[in-house]
C-alpha cells in the first residue's frame, strides 16, 4: 500500500466500503477511490516492477488520472 496522506480512521472507512483492495489518490484537493480490476492491475505492475519509487509513483499516478477520466475512480469527499 502506497497509503502516505491517508488517516487510519479514513482508510478504515473507505475499506469498510471497497474492501481490501482499492487504489486511491489525491487529486485537486478530493481523493478519489476506485476497485475497478484494470487500474488495480496497473498499480499492481507498477509496483512490482524493479522501478525507484518515484518511477513507481509516475506510473501510478498516470494510471490514476487515466481511471478518473474513464470515471472508474470516484470522488469520496
Amino acid at each position: 500500500m502506497l497509503g502516505k496522506g491517508m488517516s487510519a480512521a479514513a482508510l478504515k472507512d473507505i475499506q469498510a466500503q471497497y474492501g481490501r483492495e482499492f487504489v486511491w489518490a489525491r487529486r485537486n484537493g478530493h481523493v478519489y477511490v476506485s476497485h475497478d480490476d484494470v487500474l488495480l492491475d496497473q498499480a499492481r505492475a507498477s509496483v512490482a516492477r524493479n522501478l525507484s519509487r518515484a518511477a513507481q509513483e509516475r506510473r501510478l499516478a498516470r494510471a490514476v488520472d487515466a481511471a478518473i477520466r474513464r470515471g472508474v475512480a470516484q470522488p469520496v469527499d
